[in-house]
């Protein structure tokens, strides 16, 4: 417990949840406290009330001191808002003849980049670089989130009121990607924003954020079944279902003195859930979102093949490997049962539903939903820190040794 540890800040519409690990020797992060708490003062990914959102966040650090015995001093939190934008650039370095490229080089094409595609009024957030060594030059690529700059300081403010100091400022979907990166696509189904994030070698390509959430579920719940908010809450989450081919279940249950038929919820549930997919879907054309055609068998490149032909063939290998491979979805607001095939019939691709597989207690890997964010910021913060570069290393070097070690007892 005396160890150092990371702690990540999730700032969502209705909870803020904050969670302390660390890593663990087998590459997992150990969940050493977490604690969850209602949210007040933030709407869409705007603040509205700072006092409020700066209280929220107090009082659930100072329930996870109490509960748990660490001290919160700094977080990495996340950053969820509608004016965040993405852009990927790429700029080629030539080789000299001494085949080497100077570190001022790279930082004068990366800060060329960045300044003269940021405007005033934003400031940059992310910024994720990878490079391509070829002939005779690198190609570096290099992916640019930012925000605007009052959006930026209200949610520094609300941390900072709240005494605690913040590392850095994460993008929900770029804390996700850290645990879920096999796949090119990732929808975050939150409360009140849905997040879609197109990732193409690691780097995110392209974002949108839709006002759209689990919200207007329980709103229509409300209005339709005239029932309070709180009580369509209730409703959706204990019986909330998306309805399939097969016929509902007649049963009725009493809501306030009043029945309410669960055919009636489905028919609710399933009629906003096919208005908020067909949004996700006209968002993903605007991603390049296309059709992935069968795969080319890397074994059909036989060695009967000219060497122009396995050229070609192998750049049509190449550009279909870069296509979105699938989609992973999150969320809380993907819990409801029949959404996740609900989703992948609307979208027409295969759909997983996203898996703490890093997360080493088995209840946090159930709860994937609740704890994606908070996790995913703890890796961002181990990848900051080098301590998640030092494991793998040092997991290499013992992997060698034993290698070492097996072929002396074979043959000595």
């Amino acid at each position: 417990m005396r160890k150092s540890y990371i702690c990540g800040l999730d700032i969502g519409t209705y909870k803020i949840c904050i969670t302390c690990g660390r890593l663990n020797p087998h590459g997992k992060i150990d969940v050493l406290a977490s604690q969850t708490h209602p949210a007040q003062g933030l709407m869409a990914g705007r603040v509205v009330n700072s006092k409020r959102l700066s209280a929220c966040i107090r009082e659930a650090c100072e329930r996870l001191q109490k509960m748990s015995g660490l001290k919160v001093h700094r977080v990495y939190a996340n950053i969820d808002t509608l004016d965040l934008r993405t852009k990927t650039c790429e700029q080629k370095l030539s080789i000299g003849r001494d085949s080497k490229i100077k570190k001022i080089q790279v930082e004068q094409a990366i800060n060329s980049i960045i300044s003269s595609n940021l405007s005033l009024d934003r400031r940059l957030i992310h910024t994720g670089i990878k490079d391509f060594c070829r002939a005779n030059e690198v190609n570096l690529k290099i992916a640019m989130v930012s925000a605007l700059i009052p959006t930026i300081n209200r949610f520094t403010k609300c941390i900072r009121d709240a005494g605690l100091i913040l590392e850095d400022l994460v993008p929900s979907c770029l804390a996700q990607a850290e645990v879920f990166f096999k796949e090119n696509i990732l929808i975050d189904f939150g409360a009140g924003l849905t997040k879609l994030s197109l990732f193409e070698d690691r780097l995110v390509r392209d974002m949108v954020i839709l006002p759209l959430g689990a919200q207007n579920i329980t709103e229509d719940i409300a209005a339709e079944l005239k029932v309070s908010f709180e009580c369509a809450e209730q409703l959706k989450i204990r019986y909330g279902r998306v309805l399939c081919k097969q016929g509902p279940s007649t049963e009725k249950i009493i809501v306030r003195s009043r029945v309410v038929q669960l055919r009636r919820l489905y028919e609710v549930i399933s009629l906003r859930v096919d208005s908020f997919l067909q949004d996700v879907k006209k968002a993903l054309s605007g991603l390049n979102y296309e059709e992935v055609p069968r795969s080319l068998d890397r074994g059909e490149l036989s060695c009967d093949l000219s060497s122009v032909a396995r050229r070609a063939k192998e750049e049509a290998l190449a550009k279909e490997d870069k296509r979105p491979a699938g989609i992973i979805v999150t969320g809380g607001g993907a819990m409801l049962e029949g959404f996740l095939e609900r989703v992948e019939a609307t979208l027409e691709r295969p759909v997983k539903m996203g898996f703490l597989s890093l997360a080493g207690d088995s209840r946090i890997q159930a709860q994937n939903a609740l704890y994606a964010t908070s996790i995913g910021l703890i890796l961002f913060g181990l990848a900051r820190t080098g301590k998640l570069r030092g494991f793998y290393s040092r997991r290499k070097f013992s992997s060698f040794i034993n290698i070492i070690g097996n072929l002396y007892r074979e043959y000595f």
